[in-house]
């Protein structure tokens, strides 16, 4: 018989359980409390059959049907499905209402022993939350960005959400516990946002899990290429302008590939200008959306990942990256989990402060080999660190610490 029953909520107070690195550590937390005999239950306002999460994640939910159900208010069967529906459209403040009454019935329905939620909780089930074990694992909480407004400056230029979240954001802070976050356990995905939920919460007792990389499905390619790959959603924080223009400032032979899903139309096209005004069009290329299966095959050919970010908590990316042997290349800083939390700031990588840094970087790595055999073996071996099975080790021993 089994023995414990667990809630997982959706990444952003439960909108969504589909793509994305928060939904993709539920995946594998519902994985591993299945194979330690939980009963595991997924819900958020809209989400994906187990079968579809799976093949997004690579995690096989489908072997354990029998001890994972998903309980959304909205089944999508695909993405097509998603562009359909009304939901898909809705800002996380519209969304969440709807999903928080949902939500208080599935707890009650159900009496799951724990309750797990990413990044906030919700003050809808203030009642619920007090009367069962609550884990909270936080990528970045909403909590601390509209409490210490942190975030990276260049947010501020994506405009097409910003007069909807100024309007709404009120809203979001009755939704959330901004203050006495009652979770029994609270885990940051980098010591970067564990030193920021320490603030947000007055709470001194924050753990750090990194989120889990499925590293054994990246192999570095037996010949390597001159080939600099830099990855993430097309949107300005993630700075893809300054390595466009340090990648223009290398003198050895090599190329750029950008690869980050079509999130900013205007600022895709602030690049493609940016590009052809340095006329690098033979150097420089984007591709949007790419499969799982190209993104593997680019990074095992390249020789350096590059990380512009300037505010980031953690940065699957980069780990993905240096297990298929690239050299990382992040920018160092206090608030660039890549810097502080993956290459331990320098020691698997590279660090940088500006575009001439940048630059100087690149240049040393394509240019000397034994610089590269030497960061790349370390950044591989690094890799290991964030491997899925550590992941799920650590997490199953944390569970503990709230009385199960």
């Amino acid at each position: 018989m089994l023995s414990h029953k667990a809630l997982i909520v959706g990444p952003n107070v439960g909108v969504s359980m589909g793509k994305g690195g928060g939904v993709r550590v539920a995946t594998k937390m519902a994985e591993a409390l299945a194979e330690n005999s939980f009963f595991v239950y997924l819900s958020a306002l809209k989400g994906y059959p187990l079968n579809y999460l799976g093949s997004i994640h690579n995690t096989n939910l489908v072997k354990h049907r029998g001890k994972i159900q998903t309980h959304y208010l909205v089944n999508l069967r695909d993405e097509l499905e998603k562009t359909k529906t009304l939901s898909a459209t809705l800002p996380i403040h519209v969304g969440v209402l709807p999903f928080l009454i949902y939500l208080k019935y599935v707890i009650k329905r159900f009496s799951p022993h724990i309750l797990l939620f990413h990044d906030d909780i919700p003050l809808f089930v203030r009642n619920e939350v007090r009367k069962q074990p609550t884990f909270l694992y936080v990528h970045f909480s909403y909590a601390t960005r509209l409490k210490l407004g942190v975030g990276d400056i260049a947010e501020i230029t994506m405009a097409s959400k910003q007069h909807i979240e100024r309007l709404l954001n009120p809203l979001l802070r009755k939704l959330i516990f901004m203050d006495n976050n009652p979770a029994d356990i609270i885990v940051a995905n980098s010591s970067v946002t564990a030193s920021f939920l320490k603030q947000t919460w007055n709470r001194s007792d924050v753990v750090v899990l990194p989120p889990p990389v499925d590293t054994n499905l990246f192999e570095p390619s037996l010949v390597k290429e001159n080939l600099v790959v830099a990855l993430g959603s097309i949107q300005p924080n993630k700075r893809f302008g300054d390595v466009i223009k340090a990648i223009n400032m290398v003198s050895s032979e090599c190329r750029l590939i950008i690869i980050g899903h079509y999130s900013e139309a205007k600022y895709y096209h602030e690049l493609l200008k940016l590009i052809k005004g340095m006329r690098l069009e033979k150097k420089v290329r984007i591709v949007l959306d790419a499969s799982q299966r190209r993104v593997r095959d680019t990074l095992s050919r390249a020789k350096i990942i590059v990380h512009a970010s300037q505010f980031e908590p953690f940065g699957i990316a980069v780990v993905e990256g240096m297990a298929s042997g690239c050299v990382p290349i992040v920018y160092d800083g206090t608030k660039s989990g890549p810097w502080v939390d993956i290459i331990n700031k320098g020691e698997f990588g590279l660090g940088f402060r500006t575009i001439n840094d940048l630059s100087r970087n690149i240049e040393k790595i394509l240019c000397d080999e034994k610089a590269y055999a030497y960061y790349g073996n370390k950044a591989k071996g690094r890799s290991k660190r964030f491997d899925t099975g550590t992941f799920k080790h650590d997490f199953m021993r944390l569970l503990k610490c709230t009385g199960l």
